[in-house]
């Protein structure tokens, strides 16, 4: 159910019978933030979070971080540019470290090969092996994990539109935890893992379905 930042807050608060503790409501907006992190790892993998985006690498280091403003994690990359096909498709080789010292140089039947990598100060780059062209940029589609919208910041989350029981019971988790509420504690938790189980399921049988109400059937084989 869509509703604004405050109005979640407030009905928060009345699902926890904490309407009237000021203490907690003062700290409400804290306890939020760990459940949206929380949240965060627990759906990292899932189908829903999953976007596309476009980019012109301009140099053979590029920062996804300052083009695409609501990256969390590389999942995969494809490319866009027939150039680059190399007589074996439209995809890069996502590779690793180890395999980049051991082939500095990729030659005409090899695939463009470009690893994710994290800075210290927490910016995310896709490195491209050599040989990098800036005239010929590869056009790539990054394939990527999006960020769960910031609902203080923006007023509205279609997280927790679409998992309304899910967000409400990890929040309530939280403020149990920090009410030391040991009673209901458990409730919230038990709560919270079975609406994160159902959602689950939804987003593995999109992945696998498309959102079509159809079931797959067992192949018969026909003698």
């Amino acid at each position: 159910m869509a509703q604004t930042y405050g109005n979640f807050k407030t009905y928060a608060l009345t699902e926890a019978w904490r309407e009237n503790d000021t203490v907690l409501a003062t700290n409400l907006d804290q306890l939020i933030l760990h459940a949206h992190a929380e949240l965060d790892k627990m759906t990292k993998d899932w189908q829903r979070r999953e976007k596309t985006a476009v980019i012109a690498p301009t140099s053979q280091d590029f920062d996804l971080t300052a083009n695409v403003s609501d990256l969390v994690a590389v999942k995969s990359v494809v490319n866009n540019q027939t150039s680059y096909y190399r007589d074996r498709g439209p995809e890069f080789s996502l590779t690793t470290l180890s395999d980049i010292y051991q082939r500095r140089t990729r030659d005409t039947n090899s695939l463009q090969a470009v690893y994710a990598t994290d800075n210290d100060d927490g910016t995310k780059y896709l490195r491209f092996v050599a040989p990098f062209s800036v005239t010929d940029p590869a056009a790539p589609t990054d394939i990527y994990t999006t960020a769960i919208p910031d609902y203080a910041g923006t007023d509205a989350s279609w997280f927790e539109d679409e998992y309304p029981d899910l967000y409400l019971s990890s929040v309530l988790k939280r403020i149990a935890l920090f009410s030391r509420d040991d009673e209901r504690l458990p409730v919230f938790t038990q709560m919270q893992a079975d609406a994160f189980n159902l959602a689950d399921l939804d987003d593995k049988h999109n992945l696998r379905f498309g959102g079509s109400p159809m079931q797959q059937r067992p192949h018969r084989v026909v003698p």
